[in-house]
C-alpha cells in the first residue's frame, strides 16, 4: 500500500431490512466470520479499518464512514437492500470508493455494482488488498483478479477468480468489531426489556478449515471458498477461541466450517485441547454430516464436552430428492445413523430443504414426522432457492432456471421464503407447510424450547401473495404447468413484494411462546446449564499465545 498517508477504511455489514424475514427472534449477536477474517486481513496490512457488523450490535459512526477513502459492505442476501441503502447515503455524502463483497456481491454482481464501483467476489481477504493496490499505485484493475467492476462505457467486467489462499495462518481477533458488546447478566435483561422479549447473547465464532469436498447440488460454497478442504494451524484456531471467550465471557464456540468433521485428526485435536483447557466445560456447535456415527474417536471426545449441538444437513427423507441434489446418502442409511447418535446422547439439530422437483406434499409431511420421530432436538426446515441470473452472469450453475422464479426481492432470499414455482406443489402450499411444520414439531417437541417466530408475520400474508402469483400455472394436481414460464426472463422478475407483516400474528407468536414453555423443565434445565457454564473460570492456560501443539 502507499505509506505516504494512512488510508482509511470502514466496513459495514449490514442486518436485514425492515421485515421479519429470519425464522427466530432469538438469534445471537454472531459476526460473519468471513468479514471479520476482511478486517483483520486490511488491519494487517497498515491500513486504518473500523468494522461495523450490525449482527454483533454495531452501532455505525456515519460521520466516520462519510470521512473514510474507502467504505466496504459484506452481503448477505437477505441483507442486501439494506446495504443498497447504506452505500447510496455514502455515495451522496462522500467521495470514498464503495466496494461490495461477500456471498450476495459473488452471486449477483451487476445488481451490486448498481450501488458500487467495485465487487469483490468468492474468499476476500486477498483480492481486496490487490484491488486496494491497484487503485492506491493508479494500476489497471484489469489485471486484479476476483473483482468485478463496471467501465466508463458502462460495460460490466468479471475479472477471473483469484486463487483460493493456501495459507490460513493468519489469526483473527473479533475485537476487532466495532462494540461487540460482552455477556453480562444486566445486558441480558436489558435485551429483553429493549427488544421486545428478544434476548441476545454474544457468540463467539471460530473457523478451523474453510472448503467442502462434498458435491450437493443446492449449495453455493463449493464455488465460493473451493471444493478442497483446507485446514487452519489447530494453535491458530485455538488461540482465537481463547480470546474470544475472554473477551465476551463465554464459554461458547461456534464453528462455520461446513464439515467440522470432515477430517478426524484435525478435529480431533482441536476437541482435545479445548476438552483438557476448559475440563470439558464448555457448548460448542458444529456442522456434521451422518458419517460422523462411523468416527468413534470423535465421537468419544463429543461426548466429554458438556454440550455439543450438530448442524446436520439430512435435506430429505425422499430419496429421490436426496439424488437430485447429490447428496451421497439415502433415507435408511441416516436413519439407523441417527439412532446411533442418540445413543451418545448428542443434540442433533436437522436441517432440511422443501421444495425440490421431486417432493410432494406427502413426502415433506414425512419429513417432518421423521423429524419427531428421531427425536431431533431443533429443526430447520427451509424452502430451495438459489439466485436468477448468476449463470447467465458469472457461469455458476442454478438448480432453479431463471423463468421459474416469483421475483427477485433479496430480502425474501433467507430460505424461510418460497420464491420460485416448485414443481409438484404450489408455492403457497409449500409455504403453509413450511410454517405448520415447525410449528408442529416445536410443540411436540418438549426437550426444547418452543421458538418464538416472528418470520410468521411476514410469511403468513406473504402466503396471498403467492396464490395470487400461482394462478393459472398448476393443474388440478397441483403439478407446474411450466411451459407458460418460459417466455419469462430477469429482467421480468419484481424487485420489490408488497408485504405488511401482521402485528396480530406477532402477537399470537409472542402467547404461544410464553404458554408452550411455562412448564418445559429440561428446557429450562439446558438453559440454566448454558448460563453456568458462561460464568465460568478462565481456562488453565492464561497466556493464549502459550499453546503448543
Amino acid at each position: 500500500m502507499n505509506t505516504e498517508k494512512r488510508v482509511s477504511i470502514a466496513l459495514i455489514t449490514p442486518i436485514e431490512d425492515d421485515i421479519p424475514v429470519q425464522v427466530s427472534a432469538y438469534k445471537a449477536w454472531m459476526p460473519r466470520y468471513g468479514s471479520v477474517a476482511v478486517a483483520q486481513s486490511l488491519k494487517d496490512a497498515g491500513y486504518e479499518i473500523r468494522h461495523y457488523c450490525e449482527h454483533s450490535g454495531s452501532v455505525i459512526d456515519w460521520d466516520y464512514v462519510y470521512s473514510c477513502d474507502y467504505v466496504c459492505f459484506s452481503l448477505m442476501t437477505f441483507c442486501a437492500y439494506r446495504g443498497y441503502k447504506q452505500a447510496d447515503l455514502v455515495r451522496a455524502s462522500s467521495k470514498a470508493t464503495i466496494i461490495f463483497g461477500g456471498c450476495h456481491a459473488t452471486v449477483a454482481p451487476e445488481d451490486c455494482l448498481n450501488h458500487c464501483d467495485f465487487v469483490v467476489r468468492n474468499e476476500g481477504e486477498a483480492a481486496i488488498l490487490d484491488l486496494l493496490d491497484a487503485l492506491e499505485n493508479e494500476k489497471d484493475t484489469i489485471d486484479v483478479k476476483g473483482i468485478s467492476y463496471r467501465d466508463d462505457g458502462g460495460v460490466y467486467h468479471h475479472n477471473p477468480d483469484h486463487e483460493f489462499m493456501s495459507d490460513l495462518s493468519h489469526p483473527v481477533d473479533i475485537s476487532i468489531i466495532d462494540g461487540y458488546p460482552k455477556n453480562r447478566p444486566g445486558r441480558f435483561l436489558w435485551e429483553i426489556i429493549s427488544r421486545r422479549q428478544i434476548p441476545r447473547i454474544s457468540l463467539p465464532v471460530a473457523q478451523s478449515s474453510r472448503g467442502c469436498v462434498h458435491k450437493c447440488k443446492f449449495c453455493m460454497v463449493k464455488y465460493e471458498l473451493g471444493s478442497q478442504y483446507r485446514e487452519r494451524p489447530v494453535e491458530v484456531v485455538l488461540s482465537e477461541i481463547d480470546r474470544a471467550f475472554d473477551y465476551l465471557g463465554s464459554r461458547t464456540v461456534f464453528f462455520v466450517d461446513n464439515d467440522f468433521t470432515h477430517n478426524t485428526e484435525h478435529a480431533l485435536s482441536i476437541l482435545e485441547h479445548l476438552i483438557d483447557r476448559y475440563d470439558g466445560h464448555l457448548t460448542i456447535y458444529i456442522f456434521s454430516r451422518v458419517e460422523l456415527v462411523r468416527k468413534p474417536k470423535l465421537l468419544d471426545a463429543l461426548n466429554r464436552i458438556d454440550n455439543v449441538y450438530i448442524g446436520m444437513g439430512f435435506e430429505s427423507t425422499n430419496d429421490a430428492t436426496l439424488s437430485q441434489f447429490s447428496k451421497g446418502q439415502t433415507q435408511s442409511e441416516f436413519e439407523s445413523d441417527v439412532r446411533l447418535l442418540h445413543e451418545r446422547d448428542l443434540n442433533i439439530h436437522g436441517l432440511f430443504i422443501f421444495g425440490a422437483d421431486t417432493d410432494t406434499e406427502e413426502s415433506l409431511t414425512k419429513t417432518v414426522s421423521f423429524s419427531l420421530q428421531s427425536r431431533l432436538y431443533t429443526v430447520g426446515f427451509s424452502a430451495l432457492y438459489d439466485i436468477p441470473g448468476k449463470e447467465k452472469t458469472i457461469g455458476i450453475p442454478q438448480i432453479i432456471p431463471d423463468h421459474r422464479f416469483i421475483h427477485r426481492d433479496w430480502r425474501l432470499f433467507t430460505g424461510h421464503f418460497v420464491v420460485f414455482f416448485p414443481k409438484q406443489i404450489r408455492p403457497s402450499q409449500l409455504q403453509k407447510l413450511i410454517i405448520e411444520g415447525q410449528r408442529h414439531f416445536f410443540r411436540k417437541n418438549r426437550k426444547t424450547f418452543y421458538q418464538y417466530f416472528p418470520v410468521y408475520a411476514s410469511s403468513e400474508p406473504y402466503c396471498r401473495y403467492l396464490e395470487e402469483q400461482e394462478k393459472d400455472l398448476y393443474d388440478d394436481n397441483d403439478c407446474l404447468i411450466e411451459e407458460r414460464l418460459l417466455n419469462r426472463t430477469y429482467e421480468d422478475l419484481s424487485d420489490y413484494v408488497p408485504i405488511k407483516p401482521s402485528h396480530w400474528v406477532k402477537t399470537r407468536e409472542i402467547g404461544e411462546f410464553l404458554i408452550q414453555n411455562a412448564f418445559r423443565t429440561t428446557a429450562w434445565k439446558m438453559l440454566n446449564r448454558n448460563f453456568r457454564l458462561t460464568n465460568r473460570s478462565s481456562r488453565k492456560t492464561s497466556d493464549p499465545g502459550s499453546l503448543q501443539i
